[in-house]
């Protein structure tokens, strides 16, 4: 049986290489998508949201 997290990240397309950082990790996918709509809402103050994005990927334990 196949156990999933789901990691939120924000990706800086602007840099060069482009950055990538994990921000947390849930056990389910409806907290991830919560919090990235809390982020795309009211970002990071480190974060822009003009040359990045946040999202969320499933990741597999096993």
């Amino acid at each position: 049986m196949n156990q999933w997290i789901y990691v939120v990240c924000y990706q800086n397309l602007a840099g060069d290489p482009a950055d990538f950082e994990v921000l947390r990790a849930y056990h389910t996918e409806k907290r991830a998508q919560e919090m990235v709509a809390i982020l795309m809402s009211a970002p990071f103050e480190r974060h822009s949201l003009t040359t990045g994005y946040y999202s969320y990927q499933r990741i597999s334990l096993m």
